[in-house]
């Protein structure tokens, strides 16, 4: 039985072979009574077997193989789709202007800019990390007067915001202006903006912005916020199975301390925010919106 010309056999300690594939990046441990039969030529049918269920023979099929697989590797076409958008003529250095809640990375126009490639690029959602870890922005949170809401769509508390230093922080003309270009988007001056409270069991279904919202943020205010402990954010697709809706997860966001989650909503941005396993769940969420 001949092997396939590319394969690197290496040798174990235990005295049996390990016989490793570069096309398929397979690798195959022989024992060392396994190893000594190929090496003699006479392998048993029971390894004669397995080698070619591995298509490690050589042969037509292994040409073939060879063949395919090299072509792919050096000659792949990609469709690439449409150019993506142009960049917004925006001026980053804007972000200088921040209010000093405002971690010094945001602070400066590169990663402003980065963030808005990758949007080009086609990631929908942007989580702008370490944004504003401001303990100080948590507390306040803490201290707002919360009203129960228990409906079909939402259970938590909630306090809307009009005024004190998390509606001076996301509604800073700077950052609209920001994150408008960071969207392509030209953003209204008017928000509207809820902080949430969410305890165990607290969550809210699944929705995707009305459309009057031109964008959507939201800041979390979670300390060291843990995956095991719930209220992710969560963006799928809705539907139903066997008469029953169903939710199925694409991309989850956890509302970690200072980090804000930024999108353009639309028909296909249904997302939801699951029920908090353990402990309280602190957010600021708002829109820009029109009219």
């Amino acid at each position: 039985m001949k092997l396939r010309s590319e394969l690197v056999r290496l040798p174990g300690p235990d005295g049996g072979h390990h016989l490793y594939d570069p096309l398929l990046d397979q690798l195959l441990r022989l024992t060392p009574e396994d190893a000594a039969a190929l090496e003699r030529g006479s392998p048993s049918p029971a390894l004669a077997t397995r080698l070619r269920g591995a298509l490690l023979e050589e042969g037509p099929a292994a040409a073939a193989l060879r063949e395919r697989i090299i072509a792919a590797r050096l000659r792949t076409a990609y469709d690439l789709g449409a150019s993506p958008p142009p960049l917004a003529p925006v001026d980053w250095s804007l972000a200088e202007a921040l209010p000093d809640a405002v971690s010094p990375l945001w602070r400066s126009a590169a990663p402003w800019r980065a963030l808005a490639e990758d949007r080009r690029a086609g990631r929908a959602r942007l989580c702008l990390r370490g944004f504003a870890p401001s303990l100080a922005l948590l507390e306040e949170a803490r201290a707002l007067p919360y009203t129960r809401l228990d409906t079909a769509l939402v259970h938590a508390e909630r306090a809307p915001l009009t005024g004190g230093g998390l509606w001076d922080l996301l509604t800073h003309p700077a950052l609209r202006t920001l994150i408008g270009g960071v969207l392509g988007l030209t953003l209204p001056e008017r928000a509207v903006m809820n902080a949430w409270r969410l305890g165990p069991g607290d969550h809210m279904g699944p929705h995707p912005d009305g459309r009057r919202y031109k964008a959507t943020f939201s800041l979390g205010l979670c300390p060291d916020w843990r995956a095991d402990q719930g209220g992710a954010i969560t963006f799928g697709a809705p539907g139903l199975h066997g008469g029953e809706p169903t939710f199925t997860a694409h991309e989850r966001f956890l509302p970690q301390l200072g980090e804000l989650l930024i999108f353009a909503p639309g028909p296909e941005t249904w997302h939801l925010v699951e029920p908090v396993r353990e402990g309280v769940r602190h957010t600021v969420t708002g829109w820009w919106v029109e009219g």
